[in-house]
């Protein structure tokens, strides 16, 4: 990696940039103001990212100190990195690890064993703490360390703990099917409150029901644990080899833990987790993205209501991408409201690579019965899509057309022909059919103005000139 390493308290843990204007809540964290100003006001949070806190007020501290340092260390390294450019030569060899980091890391390896024997407090979260820094201090050791059995310690310490909650949430799910009616032994479950149809408003959530029926959340020590060990993998960077052992590893249980963090972990510990499981979805074989926890479908919802950054917005619509192709998971992704969800932000949004990436997501949920009507649920829907044909690219076009060429196929509903007609879409398909788009684009055009020509043509707003 090019550049200096960046100080780990120089990063604000909700963009993951380089802090500009540093300021301090009522928790004690601090972070850059646009990302707070946003996470508070913008979506009305009253608890702090990281640590959970409720905040006691709204009040945000300029972090002078941290400020100052943060301008001089950047004017420091460019003038370094200046230098470093104009003197380095051609033939200078790779960086490697100093010569004493095979002693230095087992050293730690040994501490670590030690303090575990005697069971010494936070023996583990030490250990972690201590890989970091060596990763940090050097690219090039974080290779190392992959050929180490400190690899399987850090995997281990993620699954382990994790294991564990997964064990503790499936029975706790049984539990809340029947435990408001205060049946439990019944075999037939209590339908949870998860609609695709709640939007950013209404409705709860799977997180939500399972709290209330218990007070000990996986905001504990071995969740700390698992955040840090996770932290720690995410910054050694493992080779795609190593990566794909590492997660088909126990029928897949480390893609199990991240998805259990990405639901139930800190802000920063979740874009980590979504971050590592773009890479591991590319690796391994499809049977272990075929049927994922619904946790992951629950914990991209959250990040994507969050908006709190662009980098993890496109990162988890990227990891939907890659895993909707599963009949499954689109189940599952409807169930806790992804549709909805997109919907709203597509009408938002103007960036063009995510809204293509949105009209993707939303056209392979909508190949099903469920994805349709969870569509059609969303009274912006039609209008959302119809408003990005003909105004985004031709990539856009193919995806909005195909979206509504499945919902025109498979619904005969009057008003959303009414609706294709009032938004102008009906004008847009013709235009369709005219552009320089692609063919199969123009044929599913064609298909839709076949279907509903006749009643087009009865309504006061279609125009003659459409015919001809």
């Amino acid at each position: 990696m090019d550049g200096p390493d960046v100080p780990p308290f120089f990063i604000c843990p909700i963009s993951l940039q380089i802090m500009k204007d540093p300021v301090t809540i009522s928790t004690g964290m601090t972070y850059d103001r646009d990302s707070i100003q946003k996470w508070i006001l913008t979506y009305n949070n009253k608890s702090c990212p990281v640590t959970k806190q409720p905040l006691t007020d709204q009040n945000l501290t300029p972090n002078s100190t941290l400020l100052r340092l943060i301008e001089s260390w950047s004017i420091i390294n460019n003038n370094n990195n200046n230098r470093a450019k104009s003197s380095k030569k051609i033939d200078d060899p790779p960086s490697k690890p100093a010569s004493d980091f095979s002693f230095l890391l087992q050293k730690i390896i040994e501490d670590h064993d030690h303090q575990v024997s005697t069971d010494e407090p936070n023996s583990q979260i030490n250990f972690l703490r201590k890989i970091k820094v060596l990763v940090q201090e050097n690219d090039n050791n974080g290779v190392y360390i992959q050929e180490t059995h400190v690899m399987s310690l850090v995997v281990n310490l993620i699954t382990k703990s994790t294991d564990d909650e997964l064990e503790r949430k499936s029975t706790l799910k049984d539990l809340c099917y029947d435990c408001s009616s205060g049946d439990v032994g019944q075999s037939t479950p209590r339908t949870i409150p998860l609609t695709p149809y709640m939007g950013f408003t209404g409705g709860g959530s799977t997180q939500h029901t399972l709290d209330s029926c218990s007070h000990a959340g996986p905001h504990n020590e071995k969740f700390k644990i698992v955040e840090e060990a996770m932290t720690v993998l995410y910054l050694i960077k493992p080779s795609t080899e190593t990566l794909k052992k590492i997660s088909e590893d126990k029928n897949g249980l480390l893609i199990k833990s991240l998805s259990l963090i990405i639901q139930h972990g800190s802000y920063q510990a979740r874009i980590e987790a979504a971050l590592l499981l773009k890479s591991i979805f590319k690796v391994v074989d499809d049977n272990y993205k075929a049927d994922l926890q619904i946790d992951l479908f629950e914990g991209i919802t959250e990040i994507l209501k969050d908006q709190n950054s662009s980098q993890a917005t496109k990162v988890v619509l990227s990891i939907l991408i890659q895993v909707l192709q599963f009949p499954k998971n689109g189940i599952k992704a409807v169930k806790v409201g992804v549709v909805w969800v997109l919907v709203e932000l597509l009408a938002e949004s103007r960036e063009k690579r995510n809204i293509e990436i949105m009209l993707s997501v939303l056209e392979q949920l909508c190949r099903t019965a469920e994805g349709r009507s969870a569509f059609l649920a969303h009274p912006a829907s039609v209008a959302a899509v119809s408003s990005k044909i003909l105004m985004v690219s031709q990539i856009a076009n193919e995806k909005a057309v195909k979206i509504l060429v499945l919902i025109c196929r498979f619904c005969k509903n009057s008003w959303v022909v009414q609706e294709l007609m009032e938004m102008g879409c009906v004008a847009k398909l013709f235009m369709v059919v005219q552009a320089e788009c692609s063919l199969k684009t123009k044929e599913k055009a064609k298909e839709i103005i076949g279907f509903h020509i006749k009643a087009w043509n009865k309504s006061p707003c279609f125009s003659t000139c459409f015919i001809v």
